[in-house]
């Protein structure tokens, strides 16, 4: 390691909070100039990822509420059991737009790639 960088000229640690991330895999976003390496925990708080994220669930929870809970929600008969339903509707599509986007961010932690079969 020479001046906090791998011999390959990478950062060995998060750009965010300085934990090393050489042993482990790091992830990568932006490009160029703008390319930042992260560990895990930063990566999740990456606050573009986060507001894509936050569209992706409003516009997803929000046309999947209407198909699964308009009737509900036209009667105005809601529940407890149907407003976690409703909440629940929006975090699932938040969640899977972060999952997305943190696993094609990862970067192998293997130089010689990720052991992965690729198909």
């Amino acid at each position: 390691m020479l001046g906090g960088e791998e011999v390959t000229g990478e950062p060995a640690a998060c750009s965010r909070c300085a934990r090393s991330v050489a042993p482990g895999p790091r992830y990568v976003f932006g490009a160029g100039p703008r390319r930042e390496v992260r560990c895990l925990a930063c990566a999740l708080c990456y606050p573009p990822m986060i507001w894509k994220a936050l569209a992706v669930a409003a516009l997803v929870g929000t046309i999947l509420t209407v198909i699964n809970q308009g009737d509900v929600l036209l009667a105005q008969e809601i529940t407890r059991v149907g407003l976690i339903k409703i909440l629940l509707t929006y975090a699932v599509p938040f969640c899977v737009s972060v999952y997305s986007v943190v696993a094609m961010s990862r970067e192998p932690s293997d130089p010689r790639g990720s052991g992965r079969v690729s198909s």
